[in-house]
């Protein structure tokens, strides 16, 4: 009889411990779950951030009825190497709704591959290694960039200031001479947001900007008025241009800030310097 009520508690007490050994088990596998899903959420939202960050870090011919908008920017086809003027991230196609191939360090030399998408704002690149990818152009800096920023200006032709029509919606740079050297088409605020008026002064400027409560961004951004800017047509969450934007260039269209072209704001935020006046009428 004693060694059935052995048997039988030796029974019970296997049982308890499989027991308690499958509640242990359990709770381990909902740790390395948990802990697994929480790496992975905190992965995704860093990706996304360094994203955010690379973006607020923050280029007339352009217009045609056929192919829309595009950057006439002259290295737009050229191959070679360019460096990278910020930290960004590559993409496995011409937007940034495509997944990231890698990440690439401020000031990496890059070869371009010749390939772009069709407005011209994205160039395909191969990273040292061999590795290639998709990124926007204004992050870019090559000898061909360099030298098309100087060209055709001469230190006496400084200071420069800038006059914007409202009614002509066009931005006339104007020499030390009093010589109008370059006319641009331009939008100004649109009804309700309407660019103000008077004489200003330039302060700042930047590759790009985001701004997430209009779900839009532009590049070669140069401020006059705190935050209002000349910059370029906007660009969607995806840094994709938009193109219906791009078709009012020569209306007023804009929250505020002057709209240009690529290539003319491209030209403003290199031949600009800080301190020059801007009259706006």
């Amino acid at each position: 009889m004693k060694n059935i009520d052995y048997a039988r508690r030796e029974r019970r007490a296997k049982r308890r411990r499989a027991r308690r050994l499958h509640r242990a088990s359990a709770c381990l596998l909902l740790l390395i779950l948990f802990f697994g899903i929480h790496t992975l959420v905190q992965h995704t939202y860093k990706s996304k951030d360094q994203d955010s960050g690379k973006a607020g870090s923050s280029q007339d011919t352009h217009l045609t009825l056929q192919n829309g908008y595009s950057w006439n920017d002259d290295s737009a086809t050229s191959k070679g190497d360019v460096v990278t003027t910020n930290e960004i991230n590559l993409r496995s196609g011409p937007s940034a709704k495509y997944g990231i191939v890698c990440s690439v360090p401020s000031s990496t030399k890059l070869t371009m591959t010749g390939e772009l998408n069709t407005d011209g704002t994205w160039a395909k690149v191969k990273v040292p290694g061999g590795k290639t990818g998709w990124c926007c152009r204004p992050y870019l800096q090559s000898g061909v960039v360099d030298a098309a920023a100087t060209k055709g200006l001469d230190q006496e032709d400084y200071p420069l200031s800038i006059k914007v029509s409202l009614n002509d919606q066009k931005v006339m740079v104007i020499d030390a001479k009093g010589l109008t050297i370059k006319t641009f088409a331009c939008s100004s605020g649109e009804t309700g947001s309407e660019t103000p008026t008077g004489t200003f002064s330039v302060s700042n400027r930047g590759i790009s900007f985001y701004n997430s409560k209009l779900g839009e961004g532009a590049y070669y951004w140069t401020s006059f008025y705190g935050d209002y800017l000349f910059h370029s047509i906007p660009f969607n969450q995806d840094y994709e241009i938009k193109q219906n934007e791009a078709e009012k260039l020569g209306t007023p269209a804009s929250h505020g800030c002057i709209r240009l072209s690529m290539d003319d704001a491209e030209w403003i935020y290199d031949h600009v310097q800080d301190g020059t006046k801007v009259t706006i009428q």
